[in-house]
């Protein structure tokens, strides 16, 4: 349904005598008053044969495309940060092992150090030397792991939205075993069909698109409606004419 109304307030000068079929005019400068208008119509649609039903059902298939999208996006930083936490958790797992290597590595210099100095001949240069590198290797891995770890951390922070000082509660430290069962592959795919907003973008695209398709088909049927229309003038510097 669809109303529209217009109304407007002008001066207007008086006038004597009749009018239209009331007898002879004769206007009258001396004498000015408010003049009103107002005018409005009412269209009520009673049948489209179909072509709005399949207007809105075309809307409503785009608003839930739309909706789709919307949750494509959540998806998408809720695996970033999934990406991010498990980054972490790999970099942290790594920590203890490369701790416990360096511990072992530099007993083992430490003492091939003191078998060479002591000139026993147990120990030659070059053993001691490769164990140095092996030494330097595992520092500049530790380092990665801990410059990851926290690199991590800060993204996490800044996927979430918080400040790069937030303080954030980890559940984990390092891996856990995962004791979730996984479906088989075709489970999996079925699942998605349903559930994935890729998948339902499809969905509520072709829904869309065969809506218009009927909309368009139908765009050349006639439309009944049933309509109103009024109109009101009044001043009082001017007599009451009758209509015609």
């Amino acid at each position: 349904p669809r109303l529209e109304a217009t109304g407007y307030l002008a001066p207007m000068f008086g006038a004597e005598g009749g009018l239209g079929l009331d007898g002879p005019y004769k206007r009258d400068f001396t004498q000015w008053g408010p003049y009103t208008h107002a005018d409005a119509s009412l269209v009520w649609p009673l049948s489209t044969f179909g072509r709005h039903t399949a207007g809105k059902t075309a809307a409503s298939a785009q608003a839930d495309v739309e909706r789709e999208k919307a949750r494509q996006v959540e998806h998408e930083v809720r695996r970033e940060i999934r990406r991010l936490y498990g980054l972490r958790l790999f970099a942290r797992s790594m920590l203890p092992s490369l701790n416990s290597a360096t511990e072992t590595l530099n007993s083992a210099l430490k003492a091939a150090r003191e078998k060479y100095d002591a000139g026993t001949g147990e120990v030659s240069i070059v053993s001691v030397m490769r164990l140095q590198y092996g030494a330097g290797e595992l520092a500049r891995v530790t380092r990665q792991a801990n410059d990851g770890a926290r690199l991590a951390t800060l993204a996490l922070r800044q996927a979430m939205g918080l400040d790069a000082h937030a303080r954030v509660d980890f559940a984990d430290d390092r891996f856990v075993t995962d004791v979730a069962e996984v479906g088989s592959l075709a489970a999996l795919v079925a699942e998605a069909k349903k559930k994935r907003p890729e998948a339902g973008q499809l969905r509520h695209g072709e829904k869309a698109v065969q809506a218009l398709v009927r909309a368009e088909r139908l765009s050349a049927m006639p439309v009944l409606f049933a309509a109103a229309v009024g109109q009101v003038d009044w001043s009082p510097v001017r007599p009451s004419g009758r209509s015609a």
